[in-house]
């Protein structure tokens, strides 16, 4: 008879976590699941859920978004990234793995400011050697 493991950690992890292309461990919500059920599976404060996705107390989360169950990157994979209609920084945070205050950071945007469709964004920082426009 298999044996069910110790804790609901591992039994969340064994079936739901994944790195996916960022190289971060998170889960995909389904529907009716809450950022306190991933909380509690984890064994983990919902505050640090919400650090490290980028959100309050006040935040909605809905079937189909990434949650992160650990910290993200200070800077993206790729240099830049252009904004898709409807794309809210946050959106891009989440699908690039890349903490939402640095985008605001690097950027150099006013908190609040939404890029336009079609705007290129800074993933990562300018480089030493690297022509700024």
């Amino acid at each position: 008879m298999c044996q069910e493991p110790k804790s609901a950690k591992k039994r969340f992890l064994l079936h739901r976590a994944q790195q996916g292309d960022v190289g971060i461990w998170h889960v995909v919500l389904t529907e009716g699941e809450t950022l306190e059920v991933v909380a509690d599976s984890l064994r983990l404060p919902v505050q640090k859920l919400l650090e490290w996705n980028d959100l309050t107390f006040e935040s909605v989360v809905a079937a189909g978004d990434r949650v992160y169950i650990e910290q993200k990157h200070r800077k993206g994979r790729d240099k830049t990234y252009v904004v898709r209609e409807g794309e809210r920084l946050w959106d891009i945070a989440q699908a690039q793995g890349v903490r939402l205050e640095r985008l605001y950071a690097i950027n150099k945007f006013p908190v609040g400011f939404q890029p336009q469709a079609g705007q290129t964004i800074r993933l990562r920082p300018y480089g030493l050697f690297e022509d700024r426009p």
